[in-house]
């Protein structure tokens, strides 16, 4: 391992970050009732680890570095791209796809980015956000290939292919609580952007379609420790909200806000107490153009707390775009991402923050880091 390249300091890429800063809540009062502030003590930024990828040296590579912004070390220094770095969920392993640009797999590290080696080595990994999640157990790695689910045992290194005549193009997923069970989002051919859930056995047995009266829906979550799962669903040209479903069937909506785009990221906290989700609605500038402008919300399932954390600039004519929301270990930190420039620029990249829940402050850990990955948090020994 060596020090890795710094990001770009120069004094255009400086105003860029300051045109892209959120604005964060000022410390509140009533911050405290939520259980994790009241405990009196949490980790450090400078405590916590986070992998990402990021375009600093010329392609992309992944990096390490602390919350504070300190200690960044380049893993990689390959030629072909290497992206979507996710922490296995003892901390001892990274996944990662490696020759992005050319041939993409998966490859599986230690910690430090050495004693690894490409799994599932006749797959192509389909590079995409949040496109490969770790088993609760650390045992199995689901991942797309082409338009398809996969799944590998980490001990056998032989592929599975889930939904494999099932006619479906899935989008995003999540194991269940126990490691058995997949949900998923897809959609069919014949369908265009009808997105329904989906539960399916990690051996590709019993796969199952839930229907619910709000298509499509999108990035699914199961709770930590229940049988529920946190899903956006979207009545088009009504509302978009955030539901829970079960594997039998039943949802609920959650009475918390609704935006008028979008319901963004929303996943559960470690423990499963609180959920966090991006507000996404849009404004109108003093010209009248239309401008995205979202928002960071922490909220319980039933209701009681739906707080704003993170918002927009003040000035109304300014978009403001988050493109990531994920907990960290420790349950009081959350890294996020603000995209640079304007529009669909996404070669502008992104800058990451560290989220304070119980104080609400914001610190800015690295510049220009890569859109098509999301930062991941390494867990706590």
């Amino acid at each position: 391992m060596e020090d890795a390249l710094a990001p770009d300091a120069s004094a255009g890429a400086a105003a860029s970050a300051q045109e892209t800063s959120p604005t964060s809540a000022s410390p509140k009062t009533e911050l405290n009732p939520l259980p994790v502030c009241k405990q009196g003590s949490s980790r450090e930024l400078a405590e916590l680890t986070l992998a990402l990828a990021a375009d600093w040296d010329g392609d992309d590579e992944i990096y390490l570095l602390q919350a504070d912004g300190s200690n960044l070390v380049q893993l990689t220094f390959n030629q072909s791209g290497d992206i979507e770095p996710v922490w296995s969920p003892d901390g001892s392993r990274l996944a990662y796809v490696v020759n992005a640009d050319t041939d993409p797999r998966l490859f599986v590290s230690g910690p430090d980015g050495m004693e690894g080696g490409i799994v599932a080595a006749d797959t192509e990994a389909k590079p995409g956000h949040s496109a490969t999640v770790w088993s609760p157990r650390g045992d199995k790695l689901a991942f797309k290939s082409s338009e398809e689910l996969f799944l590998v045992d980490l001990e056998k290194n032989r592929p599975l292919n889930l939904t494999r005549d099932a006619n479906l193009f899935p989008r995003e997923f999540a194991f269940s609580p126990d490691g058995r069970r997949l949900a998923f989002t897809a959609g069919r051919p014949s369908e265009s952007g009808r997105y329904r859930l989906y539960i399916i056995n990690v051996d590709g047995t019993g796969l199952k379609e839930l229907r619910f009266p709000v298509e499509p829906v999108f990035w699914p979550d199961w709770h930590p420790t229940r049988d529920e799962i946190l899903f956006e669903g979207i009545i088009p040209g009504v509302s978009v909200g955030l539901y829970v479903a079960t594997p039998e069937g039943g949802f609920v909506q959650l009475p918390i806000q609704r935006g008028s785009t979008s319901d963004l990221y929303a996943s559960w906290s470690p423990d499963g107490g609180m959920l966090g989700y991006v507000l996404g609605y849009v404004g109108v500038g003093s010209a009248g153009q239309r401008l995205p402008r979202e928002s960071i919300h922490l909220a319980t399932s039933d209701g009681n707390v739906d707080l704003e954390l993170v918002g927009p600039p003040a000035d109304p004519n300014t978009e403001f775009r988050i493109h990531d929301l994920v907990w960290a270990p420790d349950g009081r930190h959350i890294a996020y991402t603000t995209m640079r420039g304007k529009g669909s620029d996404v070669e502008a990249g992104q800058d990451l923050f560290a989220l304070d829940i119980c104080d609400g402050s914001s610190t800015l850990v690295a510049e220009k880091i890569d859109f098509y990955s999301a930062p991941s948090w390494r867990p706590l020994p």
